[in-house]
Order: C-alpha cells, then sequence, then structure tokens
C-alpha cells in the first residue's frame, strides 16, 4: 500500500512537472492583431527572457511580416532571429539574416537606423563563421553587395 502511494505521488509529481514544462515552451498560434510593433518587440524579448527562443522568434517573424516594410522594424526583427539562431548554435540558418541587416543598415540613405545594430550584425557573422557556418547561396548573394 505504502509503494502504490509513493508510485501515485512520484507520477503525479511527474504529470505535474511535464505540463508546467511543456507550458513555458510553447509557441502562441498567433500574435494578436491590436499589438504595435513596439509591444511585439517586448513580447518577443520576454519570451527570450524566459527561455522560450521558438517563440521570441515567431513574434519578430510576425512583427517582419506586419512592419518590414519599416527598415527599423526590419532590421529589429533580422537582427534579433539571427542572434536567437547563433545563441542555438544554429550559424549558417542565422547568416541570412544577419546579412540582410547589413545590407539594410548601408543602404540606409537617411541614417535611421541605430548604428549598434550594425555592429551587432558584424559580432554575431564572426562568431557564426569562427564556428564553422557555412554561406549559403542566398547569404553569398547579400554579403556581395558590400
Amino acid at each position: 500500500m505504502k509503494n502504490i502511494k509513493k508510485l501515485l505521488t512520484i507520477s503525479a509529481v511527474f504529470g505535474i512537472l511535464c505540463v508546467f514544462l511543456t507550458s513555458c515552451y510553447s509557441v502562441p498560434s498567433e500574435v494578436p492583431e491590436e499589438l504595435t510593433p513596439d509591444q511585439i518587440i517586448n513580447d518577443a524579448i520576454a519570451f527570450g527572457d524566459n527561455n522560450n527562443p521558438a517563440a521570441a522568434k515567431f513574434y519578430y517573424e510576425a512583427l517582419l511580416e506586419r512592419y518590414g516594410t519599416d527598415n527599423n522594424y526590419r532590421v529589429v526583427g533580422e537582427y534579433e532571429i539571427g542572434h536567437l539562431l547563433v545563441k542555438q548554435g544554429k550559424y549558417s540558418e542565422a547568416l541570412p539574416y544577419l546579412y540582410d541587416v547589413i545590407a539594410t543598415i548601408e543602404n540606409d540613405y537617411y541614417g535611421s537606423i541605430p548604428a549598434k545594430y550594425y555592429v551587432l550584425a558584424q559580432n554575431d557573422i564572426g562568431r557564426a563563421l569562427n564556428k564553422g557556418a557555412t554561406v549559403t547561396e542566398e547569404s553569398e548573394e547579400d554579403e556581395e553587395d558590400y
């Protein structure tokens, strides 16, 4: 009888733990339409801070889809996705995003995009290449632009 109670207790604790852990890492099915670009960025940052890079990437992708024609939001979204991928060790996947950040900033005639993203993207590109990232055809084309 004691073994059954112990087994049930362990099973219950394990079940609760599984539910808790999987709920922390779930990806939302949609980004609310009423969110402003800055609210989307803040939510993405919160997901990243809570160790949920998949949800953060989902929100940054929504930012790009909705506001990607604004170069400031485009650079933020692409840099952050590239940076998330670098942190996950997905270096070759990150390069196209990071090269696009560089190209967008270099073609910014008004100088309205914060220069910090240029430096940050260069740093992540260097880290990715040092870790053996391969340059894809797409990122080679981006790289040739400068």
